[in-house]
């Protein structure tokens, strides 16, 4: 229906004088001025009317018109000033909404920020006043050899520092692993309330024959929460095959290095 009406409205004919009077004077109803005219005054009236019509059609502003068809496109008018009346609302609940939510929000903010403050404080307060909360304090690793160098197919020797911030003790497994690195090494530490254990935990662990060498890895210590990550780098020693011959300035001596 609304299709109907688009298309009658934009009808070519509408520039025609006839036509339009027409369309005119089939909307002239019992009572009008057209109805009590006499038949001469209605044909001078036509004749008025299709004479004036082009110079009347070209006066008319257009731009209201052209606004409503990039509006509605095909579709009319009708439709154009639909979607224009439904975007204005939409534009106007958005914003009367963001305004109640704005004056809801500075009004309840101040008691619901306090309120929710308090509570979350008193847990945290209290979780980590009677719960313990392990931390790494410091890693150290060291190569089975001695020799600085992590080989493939050697242990690493894994040192830990641990302490507990929390005010309760508990007991935790101290786990020592990495992508490298074999199986992971594990160890049970009882920690006491808001203190740090005396010396270190040890754990080893092993890199695999086929890890090649110059591989960068690291080794990750976890506990609880806490977790630290520290490079390894493995490599193998260097090696000189031969002796090293040198020359000296009264001639030539055979050396080693």
């Amino acid at each position: 229906m609304r299709r109907d009406r688009a298309t009658a409205a934009y009808d070519v004919r509408w520039k025609d004088a006839e036509f339009a009077f027409s369309r005119w004077r089939e909307r002239q109803r019992r009572g009008s001025l057209w109805s009590r005219w006499s038949a001469s005054e209605q044909d001078r009236f036509h004749t008025v009317f299709c004479d004036r019509f082009r110079d009347a059609l070209a006066s008319i502003d257009r731009r209201l018109t052209r606004v409503a068809w990039r509006t509605g496109f095909d579709d009319g008018w009708r439709y154009g000033a639909m979607i224009k009346a439904e975007w204005a609302y939409r534009q106007g609940y958005a914003e009367g909404f963001d305004s109640g939510v704005s004056e809801t929000a500075s009004i309840a903010f101040p008691y619901a920020y306090e309120r929710a403050y308090a509570g979350a404080y008193a847990r945290w307060f209290d979780s980590w006043s009677r719960a313990a909360h392990p931390g790494i304090e410091a890693v150290r690793l060291a190569d089975e050899t001695g020799d600085g160098i992590f080989e493939p197919g050697e242990g690493v020797l894994v040192e830990v520092e641990v302490v507990n911030y929390g005010g309760g003790a508990g007991a935790f497994d101290l786990i020592a692993s990495g992508t490298d690195l074999g199986a992971p090494a594990t160890r049970s530490v009882s920690l006491v309330s808001r203190g740090r254990l005396p010396g270190t935990e040890k754990l080893t662990l092993r890199v695999p024959d086929r890890v090649p060498a110059r591989t960068a890895t690291a080794v990750t210590i976890a506990m609880a929460d806490a977790r630290a990550d520290t490079p390894l780098y493995i490599s193998r020693p260097l090696e000189i095959d031969g002796a090293h011959r040198s020359s000296t300035p009264t001639g030539s001596a055979d050396a080693s290095p």
